[in-house]
């Protein structure tokens, strides 16, 4: 007998809850998309359609008369920002130096891009052996007159392993 009147109350809750849903009102979605779009001036980071204080209701009960009244979303978002400012908005306005709320992610991004590429080319590019590391012996002129000490690398390591293994031997 509980349990035919626990099931008969969950399907009353259920067909509530399903009721309100089907006779929402479209007003109500349209102040709730507005006040997804402001914040509340008194709570951290809540929006007003979301905070529970009793400001955020009386700024959804002046969103739902002004829906009422006709006007349209921006010209109510716009009587909040002439209220409360620019700071109760959710997404800071692209202009002014909010500006720099939204250009100095991406200016980072392509800094720290630029950055990470120039250390990248300086680490990976071969470095030519210096001229005071051959040995004593004059660099090799090519046919333009240039001298290309990257590509005699491998020649100097052996003149340089040679030249270890004759002082090795002259001290041993």
């Amino acid at each position: 007998m509980h349990r035919l009147i626990a099931v008969g109350f969950a399907l009353a809750l259920l067909l509530s809850a399903v009721a309100r849903i089907a006779h929402a009102d479209p007003l109500d979605d349209e102040a709730r998309k507005i006040g997804k779009q402001l914040q509340c001036p008194i709570c951290s980071g809540a929006t007003v359609a979301d905070s529970p204080s009793d400001l955020a209701g009386q700024m959804r009960g002046v969103i739902r008369a002004k829906l009422e009244a006709g006007a349209s979303d921006q010209q109510i978002i716009d009587y909040f920002v002439e209220r409360y400012g620019d700071g109760v908005l959710i997404e800071p306005p692209r202009r002014g130096i909010s500006l720099l709320v939204w250009i100095a992610p991406v200016a980072i991004l392509l800094g720290g891009g630029l950055l990470l590429w120039r250390l990248l080319r300086t680490w990976l590019r071969p470095r030519p052996v210096p001229i005071s590391s051959r040995l004593g012996q004059p660099a090799p002129a090519y046919r333009n007159g240039t001298t290309h000490a990257a590509e005699d690398a491998p020649s100097l390591a052996v003149d340089r392993a040679r030249a270890e293994l004759d002082r090795f031997r002259r001290e041993g």
